[in-house]
């Protein structure tokens, strides 16, 4: 079965997954309906109805099923609960409101069962595929001697989703052998490389004295620009010795970053503010909508600004 969904196309898994979300509501409905031995079918019809439109409507505006939003894994994991979460909302201040119309605890089953539906179908269709195609991580190496284009062999070789993309000479530093990736040019333009290209991080290949100057105003340049770097943990190359703390200095290198932040923090930082932008939006929406009528009727060009931006990692980003 998995082997089957690796094979499908991104584009088609999300169909299939706008199909299946669609059936698991009309299930979810007519489960929750069904209680004390009878079938409430205008219940059922009104969930289903009420949960339909909901969902259309906020995967409509957060882009749910396309195929091209760009998101990561864990992204597209906090954009479905956000979308989860932009559903249950109303339906629950309906119950609030009006619980005669719509039971309290037909709506709680009604969620219970999509919820965990919802997001079993969307990991097994969408989010393997993404954790699969997870961006790979593009590393510069300083350093061009021995140490340099051993690390860049290890690098590309370790089975760890990295890459090489080029390397930095020190000094007049002279190649030692063929490298496996361009010379982009020298450390002391270390500023302007990282300017011009995106890097994940930044290996100093060089334990040589002669070289401290440069690599303490490198380390000053990543920390400026928040690339992280990583240093040599050792001066001297280990075949079978292993460092006592083995996931700090796994791969010889000490690893240093800007950014301090736990897996699990991110994710709930991501919930967090797409269902707060989700919400805001949806309660914005009519002002929004009129502010867009008021500026197309005037001009010819786009409701929506767009601009290139800067962000974490010298990464460019599109904006809206």
């Amino acid at each position: 079965m998995l082997e089957r969904i690796r094979e499908i196309s991104s584009e088609r898994a999300q169909k299939l997954n706008r199909a299946g979300d669609i059936v698991l509501l009309g299930a979810a409905a007519g489960a929750a309906a069904f209680h004390g031995g009878a079938f409430h079918w205008m219940r059922a019809i009104a969930l289903f109805l009420g949960g339909a439109t909901l969902w259309s409507l906020v995967s409509r505006v957060v882009h749910q099923y396309d195929a091209a939003n760009g998101r990561g894994f864990f992204g597209d994991v906090a954009l479905t609960m956000a979308t989860v979460v932009a559903v249950s909302v109303p339906m629950t201040l309906i119950n609030v409101f009006w619980p005669r119309q719509l039971p309290p605890l037909e709506t709680a089953r009604f969620l219970a069962l999509l919820v965990p539906a919802i997001l079993v179908l969307r990991l097994s269709l969408v989010g393997l595929e993404l954790w699969r195609s997870r961006p790979v991580a593009d590393v510069i190496i300083a350093g061009v001697g021995p140490l340099g284009r051993l690390t860049g062999a290890e690098v590309s070789e370790g089975g760890v989703r990295r890459r090489v993309i080029g390397y930095l000479s020190f000094g007049h530093e002279k190649p030692s052998g063929r490298l496996p990736a361009p010379l982009l040019g020298a450390v002391r333009d270390l500023e302007q490389t990282l300017r011009d290209v995106v890097v994940d991080e930044l290996y100093f290949a060089s334990t040589a004295a002669e070289h401290g100057r440069e690599v303490e105003t490198a380390i000053h340049t990543c920390e400026k620009l928040g690339v992280p770097f990583a240093l040599p943990a050792c001066a001297y190359r280990l075949s079978r010795a292993r460092p006592t703390s083995g996931a700090a200095v796994a791969d010889g290198y000490a690893h240093f970053t800007m950014v301090h932040s736990k897996p699990l923090e991110q994710a709930a930082k991501s919930v967090f503010d797409i269902a707060v932008s989700a919400t805001a939006l949806l309660l914005l929406a009519p002002v929004m909508l009129v502010a867009a009528i008021l500026v197309h009727l005037p001009s010819s060009g786009t409701v929506f600004f767009r601009q290139e931006r800067v962000g974490l990692l010298v990464r460019h980003l599109p904006m809206i």
